[in-house]
């Protein structure tokens, strides 16, 4: 990770679960807007592999994970939105989801 590039404490199970996996990349705010037209209060991860990448951001305590494939043209699909509540994150009906969870199911859609 960039040691020039904040991101949000709430994506830092994010960085690490997948830091010893896969290359990753850290855009500061101005950059996620530049390249991704969205608004994060802090860096965004970037996580690309294959004809696949993940960017995660948060924006107001919401991390917002979206998957972005190539495979005939670039799309982008929302996968998950979390509420960080502390030091917990909570799905879309502000029920407790275990991090660890999530972070498997982005790394099976990364590699399928």
């Amino acid at each position: 990770m960039n040691s020039d590039v904040n991101i949000s404490i709430g994506l830092d199970p994010f960085y690490n679960f997948f830091n010893d996996k896969y290359e990753i990349h850290t855009f500061n705010e101005s950059l996620t807007k530049l390249l991704f037209d969205i608004a994060a209060n802090n860096g965004s991860l970037f996580i690309p592999y294959r004809d696949k990448a993940i960017l995660a951001f948060e924006n107001n305590y919401l991390i917002t994970i979206v998957g972005i494939s190539v495979v005939n043209q670039r799309a982008f699909k929302k996968l998950i939105e979390l509420k960080v509540d502390g030091i917990n994150y909570l799905d879309n009906t502000n029920n407790q989801i275990e991090i660890e969870n999530v972070l498997k199911v982005i790394d099976n859609w990364l590699k399928k």
